[in-house]
């Protein structure tokens, strides 16, 4: 098997499998694969031991890591995989490189991810509603919890302005002057309990097993109105919109509840995007996973979705 010529964090991948080993010290050695399976908050790249596979997890972001973000979502993992409803964590930890880079180790789970939500069939539909019902049902984890639309809005809008404090996006000035105003409005407008939800349910995240739908990318769970995943998956589609998720997803009687919460959800995919963006103009995303092509599919997708939020704008600027 050729081995990835390309560097991740400065090393090779032959470099990285005997860190890797030496920090967790397996009776069973992990091979890694000659290329990344890809990754947007992390890098994974597949591990072969003699007897399973697993997911290995980098960070995408470049060192400095004062803190290891792995030892929360360790924790995520393993609470919500007690019911199944995602992979097993098996390890966390820092390689032993001058980086002291982190790493967390997944159970590799064998399946076919969604490629258009309308397609799935109505038994992949209620497999997809019961795996999200027993995440809900998850004891409260590590991470963000939202008492209210408006905390979920301003924590979005906060990290936006971080992004942009040394490096300024014309897309970032245009979102933060959109959302003002929307706060009073989502708290006003929109139902609101608390449930742990995924935080980034798209389809590359639904994975259909023989045993049932696996959710993967657990970077963003948190706390918030369990309706929040299914506006979520409506408004980061390409070209998406409520009408394909209500067909699919949501019962009559929830779509009101849903498109609700579109102009929070949407905010939160244009944050991500700019958070994303700004990284990766300003070098702070390793190179493996970052380019010029890539930062133009952001730029026109962040673009998309500000028309459709401005189109929703008129609701909070009357």
């Amino acid at each position: 098997m050729t081995r990835h010529q390309g560097l991740i964090h400065g090393l090779t991948v032959s470099q990285l499998e005997l860190l890797l080993n030496e920090a967790i010290c397996w009776d069973e050695p992990v091979r890694l694969a000659p290329q990344p399976l890809g990754g947007w908050s992390s890098i994974n790249l597949l591990g072969v031991t003699d007897s399973e596979r697993v997911t290995v997890k980098l960070p995408a972001r470049v060192p400095p890591y004062p803190e290891n973000p792995f030892e929360r979502l360790h924790s995520v993992y393993k609470k919500v995989g007690a019911s199944g409803v995602c992979p097993r964590p098996l390890a966390s930890g820092r390689l032993a490189d001058r980086a002291k880079t982190p790493f967390l180790i997944l159970q590799f789970v064998e399946g076919r991810t969604v490629s258009d939500i309308e397609d799935l069939l109505p038994a992949t539909v209620t497999e997809l509603r019961r795996a999200l019902a027993r995440l809900n049902s998850t004891d409260a984890i590590e991470g963000e919890v939202y008492d209210r639309p408006s905390d979920m809005l301003r924590y979005h809008c906060a990290r936006v302005r971080l992004a942009i404090a040394h490096h300024s996006l014309p897309e970032a000035d245009l979102f933060l002057r959109t959302t003002e105003g929307l706060n009073e409005y989502l708290d006003n407008t929109c139902e609101w309990t608390q449930a742990v939800v995924h935080g980034d349910l798209q389809e590359p995240n639904i994975l259909l097993t023989d045993r049932g739908v696996v959710l993967l990318d657990l970077e963003s769970c948190c706390v918030a109105d369990p309706f929040y995943d299914l506006s979520y998956l409506s408004v980061q589609r390409a070209g998406g919109g409520m009408k394909a998720v209500s067909k699919h997803l949501v019962h009559s009687l929830e779509e009101s509840r849903v498109e609700s919460l579109a102009p929070l959800s949407l905010s939160s995919v244009i944050s991500w995007s700019l958070e994303r963006l700004a990284a990766e103009e300003c070098g702070l995303i390793e190179s493996s996973v970052s380019s010029p092509r890539s930062r133009d599919a952001i730029r026109r997708y962040v673009r998309s979705k500000l028309t459709h939020l401005k189109a929703l704008s008129r609701l909070w600027h009357r």
